[in-house]
Order: structure tokens, then sequence, then C-alpha cells
């Protein structure tokens, strides 16, 4: 339910705008119809700025997930209105210009964003991420950033091809509110970039360990104020080393355990080097550098937290593992659930990093199972190993594609409905 409230909220911007210019449509010499394609197109540019700025109280509300969706959805939809826009509408001089510079603009960083930005469809299409792979060291993830912000540029141009109009500028409700919805997307989105830049947490690499031949874990220390805000097992934290010039835009990684300290808190994080920027930070971080901490985000311990369900049975792939381990310990010490099955596939078993802890864990605690195997799972196949499926919450962890898929398998499986099911794709 929680999840129809973003496409509410973002409709009710441009409903507002389309009914106060709309009493006035009928005395001028625009069409309606052209109006609300335009406003549409420019309201879901705004959104889509909004969004990209990770607004904390949707975080709380429906996930970081949810947040990127709807974000490529808005981005989608204000290239669709603005093409349908510009095909139905006619304009001449500055109005004309702005509005073909935008629209060009808008179509190619659509254009590097999909492909190089889309954490679903590198996720769903082997294609893309062979793309991605070979373009990474011509177009890095960095410089790809700096192309998606060109969308400010557009949303600039878009504002002047309206304000050029005196038809809009007249209308002083409508202009008044067009103005204010354009001032709060964009304020939002320059405060998080401040806030970015001044004030994140500061921290070092403690301890670098290579768990194996393209993984690293990273121990990051970081003092201050950082202990006042609660960072639950299963959340994620983005980072960013400010002192590497590839490495300064955030990126999110999942919290493998946390170790309060007097005056800080130590954090333990585990990289796999998939990308540009993964791949820098094993072979160029080192012990002792700076890192810029934006902690944290995620809702799956309070999820898990909240569930009346008396048993839980977690299905990850690869290295969903980083989160699981620190809401195993969780659970097995507060006693929150009666059994927890662990399925984890792996590519091969060098990618088992932490197996050793989580076998220790099923030793100590004998209604904690652990079922490992190469290659994923097929759900259907060892439903033998489930007890009590009406009793049972799933977490499914990992790749956008294995969530999809295990959603599919365990709906087939007799007396396990949809709200007993949690998911979290690592696809931001």
């Amino acid at each position: 339910m929680k999840k129809i409230i973003l496409p509410i909220m973002g409709f009710i911007p441009p409903l507002i705008l389309i009914f106060s210019i709309s009493t006035h449509v009928q005395n001028s010499d625009y069409a309606m119809n052209t109006i609300v394609l335009g406003l549409l197109a420019y309201s879901f540019m705004l959104n889509a700025l909004y969004l990209a700025s990770k607004p904390k109280w949707i975080d709380n509300l429906v996930g970081l997930q949810n947040n990127y969706l709807f974000h490529i959805i808005t981005g989608i939809g204000s290239v669709f209105f603005a093409i349908v826009h510009k095909v139905v509408s006619q304009a001449s001089g500055v109005t004309q210009a702005t509005g073909y510079v935008a629209l060009i603009l808008l179509i190619l960083i659509a254009t590097f964003s999909m492909p190089f930005l889309n954490g679903y469809l590198k996720a769903h299409f082997s294609v893309l991420r062979k793309f991605n792979k070979k373009m990474a060291s011509i177009l890095p993830h960095e410089k790809i950033i700096y192309i998606h912000r060109l969308n400010l540029v557009v949303i600039i141009l878009a504002f002047i091809h309206v304000s050029s109009m005196t038809f809009f500028r007249d209308n002083i409700l409508f202009y008044f509110l067009f103005c204010l919805y354009t001032l709060l997307a964009i304020g939002s989105f320059i405060f998080n970039k401040i806030r970015e830049k001044f004030h994140l947490h500061e921290g070092i690499i403690s301890k670098k360990n290579i768990l194996n031949h393209n993984t690293v874990e990273l121990t990051i220390f970081v003092a201050k104020n950082i202990r006042n805000r609660t960072i639950h097992a299963g959340d994620f934290v983005y980072i960013s080393f400010p002192n590497h010039k590839d490495l300064k835009e955030l990126h999110p990684f999942s919290v493998v355990e946390t170790n309060s300290y007097n005056n800080g808190i130590y954090l333990k994080l585990a990289i796999r080097a998939d990308g540009d920027f993964t791949k820098s930070v094993l072979s160029s971080v080192v012990e002792n550098d700076t890192v810029l901490v934006d902690a944290s985000y995620g809702l799956i311990h309070r999820k898990l937290s909240h569930s009346k369900m008396n048993n839980l049975v977690i299905i990850v792939n690869g290295n969903g593992i980083t989160p699981v381990i620190s809401l195993i310990q969780n659970f097995l010490n507060t006693d929150k659930y009666k059994n927890i099955t662990l399925f984890w596939s792996v590519k091969s078993m060098d990618d088992a990093i932490y197996l050793s802890d989580l076998d220790e864990l099923s030793r100590i605690h004998p209604n904690f199972k652990i079922h490992i195997k190469k290659h994923r799972f097929d759900i259907t196949d060892e439903s033998m190993e489930l007890e009590n499926t009406q009793t049972s919450l799933f977490v499914i962890l990992g790749s956008s594609v294995v969530v999809t898929s295990v959603t599919k398998q365990l709906k087939k499986i007799k007396h396990i409905k949809k709200k007993q099911i949690i998911t979290e794709g690592f696809s931001l």
C-alpha cells in the first residue's frame, strides 16, 4: 500500500499546475493538450531530480530501491511526454530554441543513463553488462554521473521555455506555483550536494583485507556523532574517497557488521570488484585513506523485527550475503525466530566469503541451518527442506534477476502468500 504513495505524490504537483492554468486556456491561443503534455514532462523532470537527492523520509517509507525505481520511471516519463509535447506544439524565438535544446539534451542524457546507470536493466540483460565493462575505460562511472547531472541544465532551459511565454507569466497563481515547485526540487538537490560536500561523516580505513581474488573487506573507523545514528543489521551506507580522483562519488554498500567504540564506530564492508568504482577500491584504496560515509539506509531490519512469523528463511546469491551475517547474528541472539534457514548460491566456493563464520553460528545455534550451492537454487526443488511454510517469513536478497526469479518460485509453493515475502535487489 505504501508503494502507491510515491506515484500519487508524483502526480499531485502537475495536476495542481494543470488545474491552476485550465480556466485561462479557453481565452488563449494555446491548446490544452499541449500544455498538459508539457507540464507532465516538466513535473516528471523535477520529480526525478528530487528523488535523486535520496530523501530520508522516502527510505523510511518504502526504501531506496523503490525510490530509485520511481526515479527511473519518472525519467522515462519525462522523455516520453517531452517528445509528444514537441510533436503537437508550435513555437518560435526563445521558446522554440530553449525547447529544442532541452529536448535534445534530455534524449542524450537518457541515452547514456539507461544503459550505464540503470541497475535494473543491467541486472536483466547480460549484453548491457558486457557493454558497460567494455566502455568503462572510456566512460567511467564518474563521467556518466556528470552527464546525468545535465538534467539540471535541461530543467533550467525548460523553465526559461515556459517563462518566455507571456500567457503563463500573466497567470499569477500558476506562475507562483510553477516557480515554487521548481525552487523546491532544485533546492533539495543543491542542499543534498552541499550536505555531501560538508556534512558527511569522515572516517579512515583502519584495515583492508583481501577476501578473495575480487572481494575486499574494508574496516572503517568513523568518529564524532555517527554513534547517535543507529545503524541496524542489514542496513547499507554510501561511501566515497575524496582523495582518489575516480572515487569521489558516493556508492552504496551493505554493512557486514558494526562495533561501537568510545568515540566512534567501526563499520565493516565487503566490496566485490564488479564495476570501475569497485575495481578501483580493490586496487587503489589503502589503510589510513580518508573515507566519507552517509549512514544509514535500509528497511530489512525493521521489516524482520516487526514480523509475526515464527520462522525465517533467507535466500541470497553471491555478495548478497554481506548484510545477512549481521541479521542472522542479531535474530539468533534475540530469539526472535524459532528457526532460521539460509539458502546461499555462489558461482564458485571461492566466492563463499564468511562461510566459516556462518558454519560457526550453525554449530553454536542448532536452530540455524545453512545450505550452500554452486549456481542458483531452485527453491521449488528445495521445498522439502522448508518446514512450516505457513508460519515462515521469506527474505530474498541479491541481484534483481535473482530476486524476481526466486519470488516466482516461492509463489508456486503451496501455502506461501505474497505478504510472507520480503525482497531487496542490489541494483541501485
